[in-house]
């Protein structure tokens, strides 16, 4: 599983853009997976948050993280 984080402040960046045309061009297919950090906003400031939990468990299940 390709897996995809980006930490642009800015929603749909062209930084997402790119890492995403990279794990498909390694890959041949899109990333099963692109976690957004912008969209994980103030949950990331505490503990706990099921959003955070769930991009976490994403990542340490990727096979490839870009």
């Amino acid at each position: 599983m390709t897996v995809v984080v980006v930490g642009n402040p800015k929603p749909m960046s062209r930084t997402r853009a790119a890492a995403e045309l990279i794990a498909e061009k390694l890959t041949g297919i899109p990333p099963e997976h692109v976690i957004d950090v912008v969209d994980l906003g103030a949950g990331l400031l505490g503990w706990g948050d099921p959003k955070v939990a769930e991009a976490k468990a994403i990542v340490k299940a990727a096979d490839s993280l870009i």
